[in-house]
């Protein structure tokens, strides 16, 4: 099983920091988004991001 973590139309708002890289990889603290949701539910977590992100990084898969 896999988690998959995707940014929606909403990451407008976040702007110039999603420029260069998905929301889950944003900090909040310690602990980027997905470094967060990796240890609640320990499964490898996937992006879904917008097109320009997607040819920028390679769908990273992350072993929990």
């Amino acid at each position: 099983m896999n988690f998959v973590l995707f940014d929606d139309e909403r990451f407008h708002h976040f702007l110039p920091l999603t420029y260069s890289r998905p929301l889950a990889e944003i900090r909040c603290g310690i602990f980027t988004m997905r470094e967060k949701w990796l240890q609640i539910v320990g499964l490898p977590v996937h992006y879904h991001t917008q097109k320009i992100l997607a040819r920028k990084i390679s769908v990273r898969i992350v072993a929990g």
